[in-house]
């Protein structure tokens, strides 16, 4: 509908243009041969008068600005000729064709003008248009910024929501698994306290115990597989021994050895945990330039068997005596987590688990120490 106005309206003006010539020709033509005598110069100035009228009014339809110059210019040549003819001959019908003509002239540079003004003034609202739309779409863009910075925060919420939901998760794993801990750590206590230590079967009940123990303490981490309690060699109080494990091959039991002294020698992670009393975090990764497997705590000596080792992170956490039980030493070992994964220990929740497993192990050991001083005296009794 937009683009048929125009072209409708140019239309209009072609006919128009047509009638005004048709009008103008049968005039012209009326007029001249009224005239007695008819004279072939007068004919011919009264054909260029009227081919002045049809240039100017024919000017008015051409879209192109230079052509209708021209034809101005033109429709001014023949009407100066014209007055000139006027003043120097008698032609009764020129001077009313000069006066058709200088109407077309006058007529004509309206409607360029007026054209030129409605262009103009077209164009200023196309400008209008455009720079409304320019605005708009700067406020839109603005919105979809605006939008996108809220997704993003809305996103940020969610992840640290995520986030908090896994530590509530995890916490709440590791307190479900400590009690479950702490509750066989009380139950069989009870029972290996009440236990006749001249019982044949004695020594089977703490092994089993034991087991049970560590193989629920092992399971309170995800991805632990074996657990080893380190504490120091009878024969050569210098160095720690694995003492009580689960799921740990009896060869690596027997090479375990870290050394506790005052010496300079490496000392194992186990070892350097004892020393330093702090718990100690070794992770595996594979270098690429050597393709060896490199632990990121330099006192690490490898007790197993292989090409690679069989765990990629283990914690050594060390095990606090109480003052009333063990005067004078201020540990009673290290307890040993092997993990399949780099990042069972990561997380805070993970360190505390681990710090409260020690706890319960000191309390576990000392009754063991307990347990098995009465078994020994049982026995030397009976001997």
């Amino acid at each position: 509908m937009g683009k048929q106005q125009p072209q409708n309206a140019l239309q209009q003006r072609h006919i128009a243009v047509i009638i005004l010539i048709v009008i103008f020709a049968i005039t012209t033509i009326v007029i001249t041969f009224s005239e007695s005598p008819i004279s072939l110069t007068n004919v011919l100035i009264n054909s260029l008068v009227f081919f002045g009228i049809v240039v100017s009014i024919v000017g008015v339809i051409y879209p192109n600005q230079f052509l209708k110059i021209l034809y101005l210019l033109l429709g001014l040549c023949i009407f100066v000729i014209s007055i000139y003819y006027i003043i120097t001959n008698k032609n009764t019908a020129l001077p009313l064709l000069t006066i058709v003509l200088l109407l077309s002239i006058i007529t004509s540079i309206f409607i360029s003008w007026r054209d030129r003004n409605t262009a103009r003034s077209k164009l200023a609202a196309v400008e209008g248009q455009l720079l409304t739309a320019q605005q708009n779409q700067a406020a839109i863009e603005k919105q979809l910024q605006l939008a996108g910075e809220n997704q993003t925060s809305v996103e940020k919420q969610l992840h640290m929501t995520e986030d908090e939901l896994n530590i509530y998760v995890d916490k709440y794993k590791y307190k479900t698994r400590l009690s479950d801990f702490a509750a066989l750590v009380l139950v069989s206590l009870s029972i290996l306290v009440s236990e006749d230590g001249s019982n044949k079967d004695a020594p089977g009940k703490r092994q089993r115990f034991v087991d049970d123990l560590l193989s629920t303490a092992t399971k309170i981490f995800p991805e632990v597989y074996g657990t080893s309690i380190f504490r120091r060699d009878p024969a050569n109080r210098e160095y720690l021994r694995i003492t009580e494990a689960y799921n740990v091959p009896e060869q690596n039991r027997k090479r375990a050895k870290c050394y506790v002294g005052d010496g300079k020698q490496k000392r194992g992670v186990a070892g350097e945990a004892f020393k330093n009393q702090t718990p100690l975090i070794a992770r595996f990764e594979k270098d690429p330039a050597d393709d060896t497997w490199k632990c990121n705590q330099d006192s690490y000596t490898p007790f197993e068997l292989g090409t690679h080792p069989p765990f990629r992170s283990f914690a050594c956490v060390p095990i606090f005596a109480y003052e009333t039980t063990n005067p004078g030493e201020p540990l009673l070992g290290v307890v040993s987590f092997d993990s399949l994964s780099v990042s069972t220990f990561d997380s805070p929740e993970a360190m505390d688990a681990l710090t409260v497993v020690a706890r319960y192990l000191a309390v576990i050991l000392v009754i063991l120490d307990a347990y098995d001083d009465k078994v020994r005296r049982e026995k030397m009794g009976e001997a």
